[in-house]
């Protein structure tokens, strides 16, 4: 089905006419949104905004010139047909089971008996409570069917998507990227084995423990290392990507739905963070669930699609508060406005025949969705905790009112959030590097997906406008509007827009010209492009862009690398103590919880050189193994340990040359029985160990 075709039952071609002056004015549309991303690129900072919006103001009014007239997609909802009446029975179950699981968490009015409850039992009645909802709700299938030849594409884009999100999992980023909650909600599942689901898991971190219930799963069978840790969000990634790619077939067309699909699979932020142990990589998949299942229920009207559409929309808020916050929001403004707008040929709305199944996405939502609102609730948990910890001081309006703080504060809080896709790089270092989530070169092809779904505001597709003005509108309200992992929730509508920005346009230039051999080698560039971008960008990620957020992710802390540390003390001997020796001194609390997640038989110390002396060293047990972790220059702690230890060779990382000696440790291993009898001790030479000029 082509993007310009409409489906009325039978797919019939549009008949264009083509004015001679609609090719000029699409090549001028182009070279404007080329025009804009260059003044957007970040080496120019924000010194040329102005000028970049006048050309896409340009663009804009030069294809609606070349494109007026032709529909970007049309499509009209199908009326309802007989469908089964709804198994009440199986909802009612359904409430039951997650009653008992939202009480078994809140204990309001059960007794404390009741609260120990396996948290495998817990998770099979949040399961067993979602799948019965659908199961109830389901009718007779109706609408286009996924066909097997469709399945295996699926399952290949699945696969293609997993490879840039697993390989090197474990070695590329040898550092925590704000993943230590994760690890040690990892660490509450074995140290209990009746946590509460659904009770946040902490003030600083009001979320359930559902994401890292799956994390510990997943490092049972991986191992308790960084690809144990971080293969959940990776296949969460995978997932998104196939996610998306129901999405977009459903909104436009398959071929358009492919493009997003395999963009998004190689979008260098969206690799990145499904690369970390961040719960913010849970959030975009049943947000894009819910909007391609409430696409599909508007092609449609099938009662089962609205009805996954209000499980996926309820399960949103699971997770992270950026998905709790935007997502069931965005759906009632975005079908809000269809309902105001969205028109079929004699005029009536056409969202009156989905009234119905909108309901049916509603009540399911709720189902899913209250038990976790109950049990914040029981725990006196504000709704939206992490909000309140970040969010812009209300006295900063008022200073901006008063006087008392420039108005460039004001519009640099407002603007930072759109240029946060195509002109300014982050402030911290969750996805780091000197670029934008978009690369310059990219940046076009989004702006004429922008431009082209402005074009056609009363169509569906303004879902995509309204994901990223609400993504950017949240983060206008927090302290640190520049932080990327705020972003994540609008990285497949990125995607989408720039897949749609090259489809458009190239069908469009093939069109225009006469020559049918020209047109086909036109539509050929479109898969040409997808592979060069493909490429360029995974070079650009695992090339240029890890090697600079590894140094950026490095430098935020003032000590030595005290992760990489503890990764290479889990591999010594059993029951080893490990002593990080460095001035300023390392923050303990970092590598002690990291090694426990590693090996739970270590200890850790973190103290100065100034700390190591005879009599620390002298009331040291014999009876354990020692790690000490020493930077490379501090011969006074060396000399010290040699006097009471017979030391092994030092060893320096395994990958000393990405880790600079200024944050690196040089091991010194005392294996057990190798503690000198200090009353015999002799002055032991100095030995300073200092890594070869080829390292």
């Amino acid at each position: 089905m082509s993007i310009y075709t409409q489906s009325t039952g039978n797919t019939q071609s549009a008949s264009i006419q083509v004015g001679a002056s609609r090719p000029i004015a699409l090549i001028i549309g182009v070279i404007s949104m080329i025009v804009a991303a260059l003044w957007l690129h970040p080496d120019n900072k924000q010194d040329y905004l102005v000028q970049a919006g006048i050309a896409m103001l340009v663009g804009l009014i030069t294809l609606v010139i070349a494109m007026r007239g032709i529909p970007l997609v049309s499509w009209r909802t199908q009326a309802a047909g007989s469908v089964r009446r709804p198994r009440w029975w199986m909802i009612g179950l359904s409430v039951i089971l997650l009653a008992v699981l939202a009480e078994n968490n809140a204990l309001r009015f059960a007794p404390p008996e009741f609260d120990f409850m396996s948290s495998h039992v817990q998770f099979a009645l949040l399961a067993g409570g979602i799948a019965l909802i659908l199961l109830g709700l389901r009718d007779a299938p109706r609408g286009d069917r996924v066909t097997g030849q469709e399945w295996l594409l699926i399952i290949g884009l699945f696969l293609v998507a997993l490879v840039p999100r697993v390989v090197a999992l474990d070695t590329l980023v040898r550092s925590l990227v704000d993943e230590l909650p994760w690890v040690d909600g990892i660490r509450n599942f074995w140290w209990r084995g009746d946590v509460e689901l659904l009770r946040p898991m902490s003030t600083v971190f009001p979320f359930t423990s559902i994401f890292p219930y799956w994390e510990a799963g997943a490092v049972e069978i991986f191992g308790h290392g960084f690809f144990g840790l971080r293969i959940v969000s990776s296949v969460l990634g995978a997932l998104t990507v196939v996610a998306l790619y129901a999405l977009a077939r459903h909104l436009f067309d398959r071929t358009t739905a492919l493009i997003a699909a395999i963009l998004l699979a190689f979008f260098p932020p969206h690799i990145h963070f499904s690369r970390l142990a961040l719960l913010n990589m849970a959030d975009p998949l049943p947000g894009t669930l819910a909007f391609a299942w409430a696409v599909r229920g508007l092609r449609y009207n099938r009662r089962l699609d609205w009805a996954l559409a209000g499980v996926a929309l309820g399960a949103t808020h699971y997770f992270f508060e950026a998905g709790r916050l935007l997502y069931t929001p965005l759906m009632i403004i975005w079908l809000g406005w269809l309902m105001l707008t969205w028109r079929d040929a004699e005029g009536r709305s056409s969202l009156r025949a989905c009234l119905r199944g909108i309901g049916v996405m509603i009540l399911a939502a709720l189902l899913v969705a209250l038990p976790v609102y109950y049990v914040f609730n029981a725990q006196g948990e504000a709704l939206a905790g992490r909000l309140n910890q970040s969010a812009q001081s209300s006295e900063f309006i008022s200073n901006v009112l008063s006087g008392s703080q420039p108005i460039d504060d004001l519009a640099r809080q407002a603007l930072t959030p759109l240029l946060m896709y195509v002109n300014r790089p982050e402030s911290v270092a969750y996805y780091g590097g000197d670029q934008p989530l978009i690369l310059t070169g990219i940046v076009p092809l989004f702006l004429l997906g922008v431009a082209y779904v402005l074009m056609r505001p009363r169509q569906p597709s303004i879902l995509l406008i309204l994901w990223l003005l609400a993504t950017a509108a949240g983060n206008t309200l927090l302290k640190d509007p520049a932080v990327s992992a705020r972003y994540v929730v609008a990285l497949p509508a990125l995607a989408l827009l720039i897949a749609l920005g090259l489809r458009v346009t190239v069908t469009r230039l093939a069109e225009m010209v006469r020559s049918p051999a020209l047109a086909h080698l036109l539509r050929r560039l479109v898969p040409l492009a997808v592979v060069v971008m493909c490429v360029v960008q995974v070079i650009y990620y695992f090339g240029p862009h890890i090697e600079r957020f590894n140094e950026q992710n490095r430098y935020i802390k003032r000590y030595r690398d005290s992760v990489d540390a503890v990764l290479r003390a889990a591999d010594l001997d059993t029951n080893t103590f490990v002593v990080l020796v460095g001035e300023p001194v390392v923050d303990g609390n970092v590598p002690s919880h990291f090694l426990n997640f590693l090996r739970a038989d270590m200890g850790v110390q973190s103290i100065t050189p100034q700390e190591v002396t005879h009599r620390y060293l002298a009331d040291l047990p014999a009876i354990r193994p020692y790690a000490f972790f020493v930077a490379p220059s501090d011969a006074h702690t060396v000399n010290l340990l040699r006097q009471y230890f017979y030391l092994q060779p030092p060893e320096i990382t395994p990958s000393y040359a990405e880790v600079p000696e200024d944050r690196q440790f040089v091991l010194y291993f005392a294996p057990l029985g190798s503690a000198r009898d200090t009353t015999r001790t002799k002055n032991v030479q100095l030995q300073i160990f200092t890594p070869p000029v080829s390292e």
